[in-house]
């Protein structure tokens, strides 16, 4: 369109003279104005060659680890660093719990949780999983549809695991905490695998062995590996994966970039929303992996002393360190009964206990080291 008393302006990609006001090059149809340029680069796509998509990923997983990790090595030392945190402060970043009450309360874990790891050795293997199959699937398919693709990927998988608590619930009367992007990079697996299949592609029998080859070999390690996730993203993964291989370059750019875009955002609310919520400040105090499970928050004041005893019962594997707290846990009750005033009787109990346990350091010792290793299942 013309407009008029405006001067003839050359084009900036073949340097045709184009007449007075014009939007468009009369003969390459390059953006002329600023609001045009700016329309056809929301159209366009960054260079998928430079795995921006990747790049953003692997980068908000690191901030939020080192974020964890400063936070746990203050409270725990490099004991923070090697386990992620404590159970509430891997809440309080972003992981989720197993069951469908708390999914339904807190839904935005789903995407949350799949930036939060559980100890260095958990983020180093899933970042170097991600660059390694980004490098060859993101230059394929594009960065927004890769980025697309890892984050439904992931929340898929930790949705799977929802549904499997709904109709087998767990045992025990604490949730399962899971945190990891392992899901999402099984999701990034999967679209190599759905483009080889639907490729007629007979390579996509060995991939498939792989990713499952990858899932055992970390449950062989001794990891608490969320397999729901895993299969669930890889599943979801297969699917993109399938429908890109039909379309590998889409006309409808746009609607994926609004979409990429949208979904960082929605990941970095997610992270916001965890460290605001109030849930994870309610979490039990966890005792240890040989009974898997944590100690129930009291519901009043007077409950501290049962918190505290249920809390040396849960210890059956070790009687001996179980009497020992025991004993303390009397000197302790005093203590803890008086914290409860005027304060969450949750907060007392833990203070109770963590005083208990101080008075019996030499009985407890291994016992202390396998609660700050009890943690949830890792993705």
């Amino acid at each position: 369109m013309e407009n008029p008393g405006a001067k003839p302006q050359p084009c900036p990609r073949c340097g045709a003279l184009n007449g007075a006001g014009f939007d468009r090059c009369i003969r390459c149809n390059a953006p002329l104005q600023a609001l045009s340029a700016g329309a056809d680069a929301l159209k366009g796509s960054v260079d998928p060659s430079k795995l921006w998509g990747t790049k953003l990923i692997v980068a908000l997983n690191v901030l939020v680890f080192v974020a964890q990790a400063s936070s746990g090595m203050k409270a725990a030392g490099s004991k923070g660093l090697l386990s992620g945190g404590s159970r509430s402060e891997l809440l309080r970043f972003g992981a989720m719990l197993i069951s469908p009450e708390d999914a339904l309360a807190e839904p935005w874990r789903l995407v949350s949780a799949m930036f939060v790891h559980i100890g260095v050795l958990h983020i180093a293997m899933n970042m170097m999983s991600l660059v390694n199959i980004g490098r060859v699937v993101e230059p394929a398919i594009g960065s927004a549809r890769f980025a697309v693709a890892y984050l439904v990927s992931g929340v898929f998988g930790f949705a799977v695991n929802v549904v499997i608590d709904a109709i087998f619930p767990h045992a025990g009367p604490v949730a399962v905490l899971t945190a990891g992007a392992s899901g999402a990079v099984f999701g990034a697996m999967g679209l190599v695998l759905g483009w080889l299949i639907r490729m007629r592609d007979k390579r996509w029998r060995s991939f498939a062995v792989q990713a499952v080859f990858f899932a055992v070999v970390l449950n062989l390690l001794g990891m608490s590996i969320n397999n729901g996730a895993h299969l669930g993203g890889l599943a979801c993964g297969a699917l993109f994966g399938f429908l890109f291989a039909g379309n590998p370059r889409p006309r409808n750019l746009l609607v994926w970039n609004i979409g990429a875009v949208a979904g960082l955002l929605i990941s970095v609310a997610s992270l916001v929303l965890a460290q605001r919520s109030a849930s994870w400040g309610k979490q039990p105090f966890p005792i240890s992996s040989v009974s898997g499970a944590a100690i129930e928050p009291a519901g009043n004041s007077s409950a501290d002393r049962g918190g505290l005893v249920r809390a040396t019962t849960i210890m059956t594997a070790l009687p001996a360190d179980r009497a020992g707290l025991v004993r303390a846990t009397t000197l302790m009750a005093a203590r803890a009964t008086t914290a409860c005033a005027g304060v969450p009787c949750l907060d007392a109990e833990r203070a109770g206990f963590a005083g208990a346990t101080r008075l019996t350091v030499g009985a407890i010792s291994p016992t202390l080291a396998s609660i700050d290793s009890s943690r949830g299942a890792a993705v």
